[in-house]
């Protein structure tokens, strides 16, 4: 009886939305990633085009998820207020035309304008997305679709570093006119989308959120996770490949592929994972594994460490966001999803400001060594306390609701 749950379900779509939904989706999430991972082989390449040094090189990516921090929950309650797909389209279109015109401009300042108006339109993006799966899903459905939706997201990183240095290859500002694409997808969604039941709220339900201990911590939790994928390997380890071993950016873009392609292997199992074992241990477990991928740069000097801790860091993404995201859906009440899911948004644009800034100052005073080492020691740190926390809360009616759902579970 409980067979059907060793392998992926395939998600429902039987429901007034049709699969076109869950096609914008994937695709708004794809497009919600696409901002850093793109471009970010082309790092040592903008950096010799532009002059820049290395902390002029992390304020691409710092500019970028600023604005996420205060925009995030202007579009969500924007989204709650007016509907879900006035907030997608103005987004995708913003995104499109900012990150598009980066390809014809020359001048590092510019660049930095067209870059922070682009992350102001990506955090409408993320919100709007995750908004989408808990207004059309439910129940192991939304678990199941998380999952999914992981996997794409996934499937997105690991392709989008190579894709971004094949481009670069060719020329450094190529990988920006993937940003384009972003327009005749908002066109698509003018004509496919059906606004969500319950899509909208009035004004004053709209601007109240709920808050909780617990929520607090999944947050916090988030935080955590973007300041290490953006700070120590997205900004950090293109240029250690570059700087230490000479690798070329078609080379760093497969190193970063290949943590995205095991993210998606596990996201895809996250349904059946958070059903044998509940929603918090893949968390906790997934920090052991980022301890143990950021030991191995530590510890191992060869080029040839980096595929393997890239991997396993892969892994620990595909054990933590889908739970982490389902566990904050779940702290949400219908009316207020949006808004719920732009506050867990503007917390993760918070790690993804911060974590270039935080090892940008690991690498002054250390070189490439201490920006490993200290993600190491946070990712460790994080663990402990991860594991004290789930030790406190016990059970909880988390494990006991799944308890009662999968009691026929049979491994």
């Amino acid at each position: 009886m409980g067979a059907k749950y060793l392998m992926p379900q395939k998600p429902r779509t039987t429901m007034a939305y049709g699969r076109s939904h869950l096609y914008i989706i994937f695709l708004t999430t794809l497009m919600a990633v696409i901002g850093v991972s793109l471009i970010s082989p082309a790092f040592p390449l903008i950096k010799a085009e532009l002059g820049l040094d290395n902390s002029e090189v992390a304020m691409l990516v710092t500019v970028f998820t600023l604005p996420g921090i205060f925009l995030s929950p202007v579009w969500g309650m924007a989204s709650d207020r007016r509907g879900r797909r006035p907030a997608l389209v103005a987004s995708l279109l913003l995104f499109g035309i900012s990150g598009g015109a980066i390809a014809a401009l020359r001048s590092y300042d510019a660049i930095l304008v067209c870059r922070f108006l682009q992350g102001c339109a990506a955090a409408g993006l993320s919100t709007v997305s995750l908004a989408l799966i808990g207004d059309w899903y439910q129940g192991e459905e939304r678990e199941a679709v998380m999952g999914y939706n992981g996997s794409v997201l996934s499937i997105g990183t690991a392709s989008y570093p190579s894709v971004g240095g094949l481009l670069a290859a060719v020329a450094w500002y190529a990988p920006f006119l993937v940003f384009l694409l972003a327009l005749p997808l908002g066109a698509y969604v003018i004509w496919a989308l059906k606004e969500p039941a319950g899509g909208r709220t009035t004004k004053d339900g709209a601007t109240r959120m709920p808050c909780s201990v617990h929520l607090a911590g999944l947050l916090a939790v988030g935080v955590v996770t973007f300041v290490l994928l953006y700070g120590a390997y997205l900004t950090y380890l293109p240029q250690y490949l570059s700087d230490v071993h000479g690798s070329s950016s078609v080379q760093i873009g497969i190193f970063l592929s290949l943590m995205s392609v095991s993210t998606a292997v596990f996201s895809f199992r996250a349904g059946p994972i958070m059903a044998r074992v509940g929603r918090r241990a893949p968390v906790v477990c997934s920090y052991v594994v980022y301890t143990g991928s950021l030991a191995i740069l530590v510890a191992v000097s060869s080029v040839w460490a980096v595929p393997v801790a890239a991997v396993l860091f892969g892994v620990g993404q595909g054990l933590n966001l889908p739970a982490l995201q389902v566990m904050v859906l779940g702290a949400a009440d219908p009316a207020h999803r949006a808004s719920v899911s732009a506050l867990y948004a503007s917390t993760l644009r918070v790690g993804q400001t911060i974590g270039p800034a935080l090892f940008g100052a690991a690498y002054a005073s250390g070189g490439y060594g201490a920006v490993f080492l200290w993600a190491c020691v946070l990712a460790a740190a994080t663990a402990v306390a991860l594991f004290l926390w789930m030790a406190a809360r016990g059970v909880g009616p988390e494990r006991e609701d799944l308890y009662n759902r999968f009691d026929s579970l049979r491994l």
